[in-house]
């Protein structure tokens, strides 16, 4: 990803070339011509096998693609398609559950407006550092939920564990009592603390989904429906890109900058220090 010439090879198109390329090259090497190919993938491997075998359709005698929005495309599938199921998963769970964490984000804005709120909400979720702001805090409740209504595996702790949770704790405390309840449920391990702040550095499968997803397979998924679990959140194409437009390296210095932030900033002047040398010394030697 930090090679800009070979970046713009990093996309569905490119990857299913290549497989093409390597199945071919496996079936010669090992004399397997008449071998079959069945092509298996999930989620983004999914779209990558099911668009496989439209395009390389003479290679694979079928595919099994599981799970994956290779529909969810503007003009395609409603905006608000993943979190309504999402929403539906938990209210077809527990209608209890349900009300209890739609009510759960007007708690939690209330609750920040004090003029000491993000700390009672940071000790209340047992957060690793404090909360610089509520919306961090309601990120990572909304990935919890989204997350287990996705995979809901059965041999982990599913939508019905969280949501007995949350309820079972309704005579025992308050409404982000029962929050916390399910955030305790959702991960197996009990945690001294909960990290919600995003400190950790991205790793290269995120910037690498961040780039197809913003340069190639834009999906506008958003919460129009006013009875969703969550509240509204529209998806605005012009937000989106500003969003992943947004070029951090060139902003002035934050003492809260990551680390991989500042080595991008400083590899960045020592390039164009090195630019600015050698036009110098070109300059003086054609002066002489």
């Amino acid at each position: 990803m930090k090679n800009a010439t070979t970046r713009g090879y990093f996309n569905s198109a490119q990857a299913i070339a290549d497989y093409a390329d390597v199945l071919l090259h496996v079936k010669k090497t090992l004399s397997a011509q008449h071998s079959p190919i069945i092509v298996f993938g999930g989620s983004y491997g999914e779209m990558l096998t099911s668009w496989f075998r439209l395009k390389y359709l003479y290679i694979a005698l079928g595919t099994l693609a599981s799970s994956a929005p290779i529909l969810y495309f503007d003009g395609i599938a409603p905006h608000h398609g993943y979190f309504y199921v999402v929403t539906k998963d938990f209210k077809d769970t527990s209608e209890t559950c349900y009300n209890t964490i739609g009510k759960s984000w007007y708690v939690i804005d209330r609750v920040a407006k004090n003029p000491n709120g993000l700390s009672i909400l940071s000790k209340r979720f047992k957060t690793c550092k404090k909360l610089s702001t509520s919306s961090n805090l309601k990120d990572y409740l909304g990935s919890v939920y989204s997350g287990v209504a996705q995979y809901n595996d059965p041999n982990e702790n599913t939508l019905e564990v969280i949501c007995n949770s949350i309820d079972g704790a309704a005579n025992k405390t308050d409404v982000l009592g029962q929050i916390f309840e399910g955030v305790v449920a959702y991960d197996s391990e009990k945690q001294p603390c909960y990290e919600m702040e995003g400190s950790e550095e991205p790793s290269e499968i995120d910037i690498g989904w961040a780039w197809q997803t913003c340069s190639e397979m834009v999906m506008p998924i958003g919460i129009d429906k006013e009875d969703s679990l969550f509240q509204p959140d529209p998806f605005n194409v012009k937000e989106f890109v500003n969003y992943w437009s947004h070029c951090l390296d060139l902003g002035s210095e934050n003492p809260s900058d990551p680390h991989w932030l500042i080595t991008q900033r400083n590899t960045e002047v020592r390039i164009i220090k090195s630019w600015i040398d050698k036009y110098q010394a070109d300059l003086r030697n054609s002066t002489k």
